[in-house]
């Protein structure tokens, strides 16, 4: 995929290939500190979430598509099996 591509509308066409990457980025590291935390019998911090929503939305299409990448490889290492 092309940097030009990163920009393109996704689905839904309101967000962009990137709005969606760092959608499932995002996602990957709330859903993993969530499930760590009941683990460990934490609770979340409530303002967690908005923390790494601000981390990327603040990103470069670029790395809100490449960072999503590697997130979700990190997150979940054998589904790509």
């Amino acid at each position: 995929m092309s940097e030009s591509q990163y920009v393109a509308s996704a689905y839904p066409t309101e967000w962009t290939v990137a709005d969606t990457m760092s959608h499932i980025g995002s996602a990957a590291i709330i859903f993993k500190r969530g499930v760590d935390d009941s683990l460990e019998g934490r609770e979340t911090p409530s303002q967690f979430n908005q923390s790494v929503w601000d981390v990327w939305n603040a990103k470069t299409p670029h790395a809100q598509v490449t960072d999503a990448l590697s997130r979700t490889e990190l997150s979940w290492p054998n589904c790509s099996n």
